[in-house]
Parts: structure tokens; sequence; C-alpha cells
């Protein structure tokens, strides 16, 4: 029966393209609204000549991965301290000659540090995760203790290394001011950031929004803009988001 509805739904189909056809009519299929907002949001990112890429918290090689499709020659560089997620991130780029991975966390110090490594591995943090997180995220509760390495971007990196335009990217779950705060010298460079900011505390001690956009406003940045809000299902509670911010040399 299913059969012989596709085949009556690709007849009348048929007939009506030929019908509107013969009229002088084209039928144009529209994207959906969310990959609409997505190749504007690409076409805002092609437009500034993006050379040096800094991934901070690159997990599997998510965000480097869509990097490399927008930005084709331009040096990535990721950073990840999970070893079952280094090992993913540097077996997609293992052909990619200009790509560089670092096994290592990233902060206001160097040495090692007990990490949080979450079950859920896009919840693992230097940070223990609030009452709030497991609230609105019950899945994320589980974790262990790891130790990692940590060290300062700006030991990491040669600014005379990098190609301007720069962009580092930040998604360090409540570890945004430390990383930060070791990359100084590689921010007066650094033409955007984007980084991932809380608007209540999913962990303990954390900065939120505010914090991260004062730091990063008295050395020159301002926002650009924010997408991908998240809110608590329960309540409607504004958890997090994406914000770019720019500055002008």
């Amino acid at each position: 029966m299913a059969s012989v509805r596709n085949t009556l739904k690709e007849y009348f189909k048929a007939k009506v393209i030929k019908y509107l056809n013969h009229k002088g009519l084209t039928i144009v299929t529209f994207d959906s609204r969310e990959v609409q907002l997505e190749k504007v949001r690409n076409d805002w990112l092609t437009k500034n000549n993006i050379n040096s890429i800094i991934d901070v918290g690159a997990s599997d090689g998510g965000f480097a991965t869509k990097a490399r499709k927008l930005f084709q020659r331009a040096k990535i560089y990721s950073f990840e301290p999970i070893p079952s997620s280094y090992k993913i991130l540097t077996k997609k780029f293992a052909s990619d000659k200009n790509f560089k991975a670092f096994n290592i966390a990233l902060g206001n110090t160097v040495g090692q540090s007990e990490f949080h490594l979450h079950e859920h591995v896009g919840a693992s943090s230097f940070l223990r995760i609030s009452d709030l997180h497991i609230d609105a995220h019950p899945y994320t509760k589980n974790c262990s203790e790891i130790k990692v390495a940590l060290d300062k971007l700006d030991n990491l990196i040669k600014i005379e290394d990098l190609t301007p335009d720069i962009l580092l990217k930040l998604d360090v779950q409540g570890y945004e001011i430390e990383v930060l705060k070791g990359s100084e010298e590689l921010l007066k460079h650094t033409r955007y950031v984007y980084s991932e900011v809380c608007f209540n505390k999913l962990y303990e001690e954390q900065p939120l929004f505010d914090d991260i956009a004062d730091f990063l406003r008295e050395r020159g940045f301002h926002i650009a803009g924010v997408e991908n809000i998240a809110r608590s299902t329960k309540d409607g509670t504004f958890l997090n988001a994406d914000v770019f911010f720019t500055r002008n040399f």
C-alpha cells in the first residue's frame, strides 16, 4: 500500500511540475531557518581574513572540522586534555599539514592539576558542576577524577608563528578567565574571540558572561554578537550561549 501511495505521489508531483513549467513557473525549495542562519553566519565569518585559529577545548574536533571547511588555508592549533577525545581529534586531522594538536589543558599556571572527567565528556572541567547544572542536565552528574598537564597558552604559541587575523575559540566549561589570563600576549595580537559563556553558574566559582565581557573589554574587545542561547527545559532559566568578541587594531 505504501508503494502505491508513493507512486501516486510522484505521479501527481510530476504533473504539477510539468503544468507549472508550461506556465513559465518554477518550484523553488527553501532551506530551513536553521540552515539559512548557518549560511548567514558562515558568510559573516568568511568575510574576515582569519588565517590562524586557536581552538581551546577542542574535544573530538567538531569546531575544528567546521573551521577547516570555512578557512581551508588557515593554520589550526587545537588543545584538548582528555586522552580519548584527543585520540579522535588527531585521527580526524592526521593528513592536515596545517593542523597541530596539543594533549594539554590551558590556564594561568603550569604543572599538573586534578580534572573532573564526566561520563558526558562535554561537561568535563577543572571546576565542579553546580546543582543547577545537574538539574538542567541530569545525565552529566557522573564523573571521575584524572590528572592532566596544564600550561599557559603564551608558553605554547609563538606570536611570530601566527599569521593575522587570529581567532581564539574557548569552550572550557567555566575556565575562561584562567585561559585568558594565560594568554595576555596572544590577546594583544588577536582580532576575534569566540567563547562559550554562562549567564548562571553551571560550575562552582565560574566566571559569568559579564566577567568575561569586562575582561575582554578592558583589552580592547567589544561584543559582536551572541548565538546558540541555551535555556533550562524545566523553567526557562538562561544557561549559556556562544559569543563573538572582536576588536579593531
